[in-house]
């Protein structure tokens, strides 16, 4: 039953079910998925932390951020698609699987890891993993469907395809990219089964231009920026408000991609840290004010990282919060306005709802 402020909220337009929020941004209203990532660990204690933040916000969240590495085993691959995507799916999740190509043979030293794919180095690899996708779609009653994250944050400097081997050139990670799709293209799986996110760090660190890295309006389906407040968690960070965050980046993508294509938030977290210790009643006003901006700049998923990790990012049951709540017969720390925003942008989804999102929806016109 709807709450009275919900139910004038959904008068005005501003939310609507299966996990939405209204925004009035570029091109007009249109609805915003909410997303989480739950934290990693063991497939069933990650299902079950899940679990919970949804009993917080009691309703589902649309999205699930998934992560998985191609340096895994047979079994832990399989695991990652046939069980992890699966129990997402399952619990009336769209899985957001983001795919991250860690490898490493004799060649490593000489030849950079973009090129090296490009050049058929992994042609197994991606036939396994593009078989895996697509039979993982079309399984059970109903065609599934994923949002697909490859090679994320190519603008930094920490990961293997983020050009950091010497002879490593933006184009290579070009080419890598139009390979993978051109891959996944020879599979039966349609636009409507798998959309692919393109998702750049909000800022440039390893000395290339994310302009540089873009593969082209017919290699992507939605942009996508990973961004964070760290705060004064660091000897080099210092606290960052949601613009000062985000709006630098979005500017240059909209630039770069036109307004058209629908703009997500994959990862974004504040940590509470501050000069003089941790402050929870800041960090939950940059959370408010992170879903205000967003809604003002037309993002229409935006994904929490909701476990700590390198600080104190997570808004349930993480280190500290504004409020507790009592869950499974334990206090548990939690952010009053994240939940305050996303109740009102989450509602439940019935597990057998066809396809959980429409077609609109999942592609980002709505």
């Amino acid at each position: 039953m709807l709450t009275s402020r919900r139910r004038a909220l959904r008068t005005m337009g501003l939310i609507t079910s299966g996990g939405l929020v209204g925004c009035q941004g570029l091109g007009g209203e249109h609805t915003m998925l909410v997303g989480v990532f739950p934290g990693g660990g063991e497939l069933r204690e990650q299902i079950r932390t899940l679990d919970r933040h949804e009993e917080w916000l009691t309703g589902r969240p649309s999205v699930v951020t998934l992560f998985t590495g191609t340096d895994l085993d047979d079994e832990r691959t399989r695991e990652r698609v046939e069980r992890a995507m699966t129990a997402v799916w399952e619990r009336g999740h769209v899985p957001l699987l983001t795919w991250e190509p860690f490898v490493s043979d004799e060649s490593e030293a000489i030849v950079p890891l973009e090129r090296r794919f490009q050049e058929g180095h992994y042609d197994d690899l991606l036939e396994e993993w593009m078989s895996l996708l697509e039979s993982w779609v079309f399984a059970g009653n109903e065609e599934r469907r994923f949002y697909f994250r490859p090679a994320h944050e190519m603008n930094g400097d920490w990961y293997p395809w983020a050009t950091v081997h010497p002879d490593a050139t933006p184009e290579d990670y070009v080419r890598m990219w139009r390979t993978l799709h051109d891959r996944l293209d020879e599979t039966a799986l349609e636009p409507t089964h798998v959309r692919w996110i393109w998702s750049p760090n909000s800022e440039d660190v390893g000395g290339h231009a994310v302009e540089e890295y873009y593969p082209g309006d017919a290699y992507v389906d939605w942009l996508g920026i990973d961004g964070y407040n760290w705060g004064a968690s660091r000897e080099w960070s210092a606290w960052r408000s949601v613009r000062e965050v985000f709006d630098p980046m979005i500017d240059r993508l909209r630039a770069l991609a036109g307004d058209d294509t629908p703009l997500s938030i994959p990862e974004f977290g504040s940590s509470s840290a501050i000069e003089d210790g941790f402050d929870s009643e800041q960090k939950d006003e940059w959370i408010a004010g992170a879903f205000e901006f967003f809604a003002d700049a037309g993002v229409r998923m935006a994904n929490w990282f909701d476990v700590d990790k390198e600080t104190d990012w997570a808004v349930f049951d993480g280190a500290r919060g504004t409020t507790t709540v009592r869950i499974d017969g334990e206090d548990r720390p939690a952010y009053a306005a994240y939940r305050s925003a996303v109740t009102e942008a989450v509602d439940a989804i019935e597990p057998e709802a066809p396809r959980v999102l429409t077609d609109q929806q999942f592609e980002g016109r709505r």
